[in-house]
Order: structure tokens, then C-alpha cells, then sequence
């Protein structure tokens, strides 16, 4: 009886090891699994934020150009006297143009325009970016060398505001400064984006 009681208290130790070191290996792994997700995350949301602020650049570039070629500063593609303006309330794809010499940069209108995981293969993917041959972020799918990244930006064009000394909320006239907010967004594991805000003024008035 004294064996019997001995091996089956051999055998419980064996099984309490075996659970201790199976937890021991779970940790740890989640542990990496955990470390990798956030380097994947901060890798995104690094390159994110650098294209979020490209598009505040390339913005800023239009105005000047167009203060340059003394016209309107708020048209969308410079040198085009009659050209169009940036309109409230509307969102844009902006990049730079590597097809021209002229126009340093490619401004359109998004005409079909979402901001969530269900839309990707829908309505985002009119502002997704790929990778061209040269490694450069682009809109345009034209070429079987592109890769699609997990990327999506755009700018939107909003009244410009700010609060004075009452805390009150006082608008700005559109023909004299703009808000320009440019989001990136990435779907891996999940919905994440990154949001810069500017104002651009007509500073030549102001």
C-alpha cells in the first residue's frame, strides 16, 4: 500500500511539473508575441506619422508655389490661373508628382471616401498607397512592380478656427487661412491611425 501511495504521489509531481513548465513556455512565448506586436506597431505607426507630415508639407508647397507664381494661394495645382481651390469639407489624395517636372505636386479629389476596416476593399481603397519600383509611396496601381502596402492617407480641408480671450469660438474666413487635417491608416491587427492637424494662412494678406 505504502509503494502504491508513493507512485501515485510520483506520478502528481511529474503532472505539477508538467503544468508549471507548460505555463513557463506559455509566458514566454506570449511574451515574444506580445514584444513582436508592438515592434510591427511602432514600425507602422513610425512611417505613418512621416507620411502624415509629408502631406502637411506638400500642402504648405502649394500655397508658396502659388504665392511664387502670384496667384491664388489656396488653388489646388499651381500655375493654373483658372484652376480649382481647395474646398471645405472635402478630402483629397496628395503626393509627390515623380511624373513631372513642372508640378512638384499631385493634388485630386477622393470621390468615394470611408475611414474603416470593413471599407478596405470597397471605398478605401481609392486612397491606398504602394510601393513603386524605388521604394516610393504612391497612389496609383499602374504598374504590376508596385506592391500594395497597408497604408491608407488623405487630407481633408476644413474651416479654420480658434478661441480668444472670452472662449469663444471664432472662425477664420476661408480665403484667408484653412485647416488641413492629414490622416494615415492601417488595418493590421485591427484599425489603427495617425492624425496631424495645421492651419496654412494666406500670410500675404494676414
Amino acid at each position: 500500500m505504502k509503494k502504491f501511495n508513493n507512485a501515485w504521489f510520483s506520478i502528481i509531481e511529474i503532472l505539477v511539473w508538467i503544468f508549471i513548465f507548460t505555463l513557463g513556455l506559455l509566458s514566454v512565448y506570449l511574451m515574444l508575441h506580445s514584444s513582436v506586436r508592438m515592434n510591427d506597431y511602432s514600425r507602422h505607426e513610425i512611417i505613418a506619422a512621416n507620411l502624415a507630415r509629408e502631406s502637411l508639407d506638400l500642402v504648405k508647397n502649394i500655397r508658396d508655389t502659388n504665392f511664387s507664381e502670384q496667384t491664388a494661394w489656396n488653388l489646388i495645382n499651381p500655375n493654373n490661373y483658372l484652376g480649382d481651390k481647395f474646398e471645405l469639407e472635402t478630402y483629397y489624395k496628395i503626393e509627390n508628382n515623380f511624373d513631372d517636372s513642372v508640378f512638384a505636386v499631385k493634388t485630386s479629389k477622393i470621390d468615394y471616401f470611408a475611414e474603416w476596416k470593413n471599407e478596405v476593399n470597397s471605398k478605401m481603397k481609392d486612397y491606398r498607397l504602394y510601393l513603386d519600383d524605388k521604394d516610393r509611396y504612391i497612389y496609383e496601381n499602374n504598374s504590376i512592380n508596385n506592391k500594395p502596402t497597408e497604408f491608407y492617407k488623405y487630407i481633408k480641408i476644413e474651416k479654420a478656427d480658434y478661441t480668444d480671450e472670452n472662449w469663444d469660438l471664432v472662425e477664420i474666413d476661408e480665403n484667408e487661412a484653412l485647416r488641413v487635417i492629414s490622416k494615415v491608416i492601417w488595418t493590421t491587427n485591427w484599425y489603427h491611425e495617425v492624425e496631424l492637424r495645421t492651419i496654412i494662412t494666406n500670410w500675404k494678406k494676414l
